[in-house]
């Protein structure tokens, strides 16, 4: 009965795991593409970089500095296109609440383990509201990127390929 009780709490805990993980890869997709759609010289670092916040321990940090650098660029771009809202923070609040939550209650939990699951229902609300603006704030740049306002590649990234021409089957030689 207890070999039982103990394979139903390794699969509980490993659906969880897995449930959390597909949750974060999907949250940092959005942060990418988001970042990928505002056009390059707004951008305070390459949309790439948000993955850097799966690196464990210091990943923390770092999604600190990416809340900052992300709602600033996402700023840059609206007020370049002349669509900045007075007031509008571009999901800083939201995510620096999110993300100073997760240093706070990574020092507490390891003197009140008893707070472990209401501290993860608030880090998960507070990130979901962060997601949801930051979704809100790339709707409206997918917009004005449908209209060609906004090109969300680099102008080397436009440059890419246009030396190339047609091969024929004979130039597969060594050179």
């Amino acid at each position: 009965m207890e070999l039982l009780c103990f394979g139903v709490f390794i699969l509980l805990l490993l659906t969880l795991v897995i449930f959390g993980l597909v949750v974060i890869v999907n949250f940092l997709l959005t942060m990418h593409r988001t970042m990928k759609t505002i056009s390059p010289e707004h951008r305070r670092f390459p949309p790439g970089v948000v993955w850097f916040c799966l690196i464990p321990g210091a990943g923390i940090f770092w999604a600190m500095w990416m809340v900052w650098a992300l709602s600033w660029s996402l700023r840059s771009q609206f007020e370049a296109l002349e669509e900045h809202k007075a007031g509008d923070f571009y999901g800083l609040t939201a995510g620096l609440v999110w993300t100073g939550s997760l240093v706070v209650f990574g020092g507490v939990l390891w003197f009140w383990p008893v707070l472990f699951l209401p501290a993860c229902v608030f880090v998960f609300t507070v990130r979901c509201v962060y997601w949801v603006e930051i979704s809100e704030h790339k709707a409206r740049l997918e917009k004005f990127a449908a209209t060609g306002r906004i090109n969300g590649l680099s102008q080397e990234e436009l440059d890419y390929g246009e030396d190339i021409n047609e091969r024929s089957p004979g130039d597969d030689r060594p050179v």
